[in-house]
């Protein structure tokens, strides 16, 4: 947008400046403004919203400038604008000899000298408002001068006594006034456009922002700044900060002349405000502050949303093909079924049991699908109670219960919407769950709690079952129709057991994952170890043989201990003592032929495990929770482990009666997750 320069004269110079701008090119837009002295004021404060430069006369310059702040380009007079005037005077026929010069404000001295070398009759007029004008040109009028030079105004005046007027401003002189009001004009644009655009930004930003000068006297308070304090911005502007905000003390910055104080907990208006102070320099002086302050509950919102949409285990698939380890016929087959599967929008029953890796599988379905660009969304169906598990489903309306929040909440298939939901344990689902969820990929629309709107969803449902869902459904407890609808692509993992020929390949692959150097340890070893390992039935498949590969980059770190840990840990599973009691996460060790007590090889692996898992939880500083996830057991279940028997620094000597001689040399390996 081009700035706006306002001109305000007569009409004997507007018809001058007018002739100048038609004939040049200036990147401004002009206004000519006439009228009386009184008249040109009124309009000038009019124009001020608009204008970005104004261009005058000198004897309305002063009070433009008291009125409008704007700034105001003077018309100036030079000595050689004067001389021209006075030429052409004398060269008139009305001059009579005698030349009258009026001027604003000051006279020249220099004409006292022009009058002596040239001879010529020059007398000097000095006014200072317009009445001075008309005062003057009456007494001119009444002597009988016939001639004046000088400005535009007394001309115009003396114009009306029948005295002829010559301008002193030259066609130069105007143009540099012009040239100066638009280069004026473009740096206040240039300034007022910084200035709304700081404006719009501190007005908008999601921080509380106060300035202040020097002294920390608050100049500017944004909207928001005002919001987290409950005041107006006329309780802020004009008070010194410390007063306002005492549990902030700033004076540290501004006595030093700098420094600053960032991310500050202080308390004020009730509230927990995070609060920053950061000067403002200029060469080395400070000329103010500015604060920023923020509401601690919007802190720890906005670090949730971030961890959320960042996280790695939230919406996105995981896994690939790629990442199936197995050289089997019957992976190489379900590889295809896989790639097959992921080509179409139909539903995918996934049946295996415990730990063979059917969430990887799904994760694979929705990779290779066209898909693979939209959500992942999994949920395990036997890990929520009944009543959460249809508000995280389906949603719910704001109200629908309470404690819910606040606007209601999106369910997973209205957040798997162009992408792929799975649903693990589908069948542990309620009756009322079924129900529903038949709906859903009968009709395609979801029912939010408590609301009385369908919603649409285009979503590929792929569930999971370790449960034999035929069965389930004589017996009554899952329902025959919702059966048919998720059993239309079946897709069969087979357990660990029934293909011995990928037990190397994951033995070795997990070797690679949590302690790389084993393998060069156990390489003499392995042509013994395999037929030992493909023996044992693998009771929890794929994720049992990972722990125990896990357990042995615990155990050891060099050759002999590894071997001996190892061959340790294969003559147990041999035996049949590792294999988990019915309904029992703990994993106690039992001898699953005799279901006999326990006998004492099995107390001295018992002792091994729990000798590892106090090595464990001390290795992660006594945090529980980490020792749990990095030994893939639940937090329970490693409590109850610590806590069989023994304490702690009786396994020690327990674990050295065994002669595992792991008490004083025992280290993690170095892929332990810190």
């Amino acid at each position: 947008m081009r700035p706006k320069v306002i001109v305000i004269s007569n009409a004997k110079m507007n018809a001058m400046i007018r002739e100048i701008i038609a004939n040049e090119s200036y990147e401004a837009d002009f206004e000519l403004v006439g009228g009386s002295f009184e008249e040109a004021i009124r309009v000038a404060e009019e124009y001020e919203a608009a204008a970005d430069a104004f261009i005058s006369g000198a004897s309305i310059v002063p009070t433009l400038r008291r009125r409008v702040r704007a700034p105001v380009v003077k018309l100036r007079i030079d000595g050689l604008d004067i001389l021209r005037a006075i030429m052409k005077a004398h060269a008139s026929d009305k001059s009579n000899g005698e030349i009258v010069l009026m001027t604003y404000g000051t006279s020249f001295p220099e004409l006292d000298q022009l009058t002596m070398i040239s001879q010529l009759n020059i007398r000097q007029v000095v006014y200072h408002n317009i009445r001075d004008i008309r005062q003057n040109v009456e007494n001119l009028a009444a002597a009988g001068v016939r001639l004046i030079v000088g400005p535009t105004l007394p001309c115009l005046l003396a114009e009306r006594f029948g005295i002829t007027g010559i301008v002193i401003y030259s066609r130069d002189t105007i143009k540099e006034a012009i040239e100066e009001a638009v280069c004026l004009a473009n740096l206040r644009r240039s300034e007022r456009d910084l200035t709304e655009r700081f404006r719009a930004v501190t007005n908008f930003t999601y921080s509380g922002i106060i300035s202040t000068d020097a002294k920390g006297v608050i100049t500017l308070a944004n909207p928001r700044a005002c919001r987290i304090f409950g005041l107006q911005s006329s309780d802020l502007v004009g008070k010194f900060v410390g007063r306002v905000f005492p549990d902030f003390d700033i004076s540290k910055v501004l006595e030093q002349q700098g420094g600053e104080r960032v991310n500050q907990v202080v308390y004020t208006s009730g509230k927990e405000i995070v609060a920053s102070c950061l000067p403002i320099m200029i060469e080395r002086e400070l000329v103010g502050l500015v604060l920023t302050f923020h509401d601690s509950k919007d802190i720890a919102e906005a670090e949730y949303r971030i961890r959320s949409r960042h996280s790695k285990h939230k919406f996105v698939a995981r896994y690939t093909l790629k990442d199936v380890i197995g050289v089997s016929t019957v992976i190489q087959e379900i590889r295809r079924k896989v790639e097959g599967f992921a080509k179409t929008n139909s539903t995918v029953l996934i049946v295996g049991e415990t730990g063979v890796g059917k969430e990887l599988f799904a994760h694979s379905i929705h990779a290779a699908s066209p898909r693979a660009n939209g959500p992942f969304v999994s949920i395990n169906c036997a890990a929520l109670p009944e009543s959460l598990l249809e508000s995280e489903l389906f949603g719910y309306e704001d109200g629908a219960f309470t404690g819910g929040k606040r606007g209601g909440k999106q369910g997973l298939f209205e957040l798997a919407h162009n992408g792929t939901i799975f649903l693990d344990e589908i069948g542990d689902l309620s009756p009322s769950a079924q129900a529903r969820l038949l709906r859903v990929l009968q009709e395609r629309e979801i029912l939010r709690v408590g609301g009385n709107e369908l919603i649409p969803v285009d979503v590929r449902v792929v569930a999971a079952t370790n449960k034999d869902l035929a069965r389930e459904v004589v017996e009554g407890r899952f329902r025959r129709d919702l059966y048919h609808r998720i059993d239309v692509l079946r897709l069969e993992v087979p357990p660990l057991r029934a293909r011995p020929e990928d037990i190397p390949v994951l033995f070795e692959y997990f070797l690679a994952k949590y302690n790389p150097r084993l393998i060069s340890y156990l390489q003499p070893m392995i042509r013994d170890l395999i037929p030992r390992l493909q023996s044992y039935s693998w009771p929890g498949n794929v994720r049992e043989l990972e722990a125990l590969v896990q357990r042995l980059a615990v155990v050891t770190r060099d050759g002999p201990i590894c071997r001996e840990a190892l061959t340790t840990l294969l003559d147990e599973l041999e035996r049949g003592i590792v294999e988990p009691r019915e309904n029992d996460g703990d994993n106690h060790l039992l001898n699953a032929k005799s279901r006999l007590p326990i006998s004492p090889p099995v107390l001295k692996a018992r002792a091994v495990d729990k000798y590892i898992a106090c090595q464990i939880v001390k290795s992660m500083g006594g945090n529980k929770t980490k020792a749990a996830r990095y030994l893939g057991i639940s937090r329970t279940t490693l409590w109850r482990r610590l806590k069989q028997g023994a304490e702690c620094s009786g396994l020690f000597t327990e674990c050295h009666e065994l002669g595992c001689r792991m008490s004083s040399g025992l280290s993690l390996g170095e892929n332990m997750p810190t």
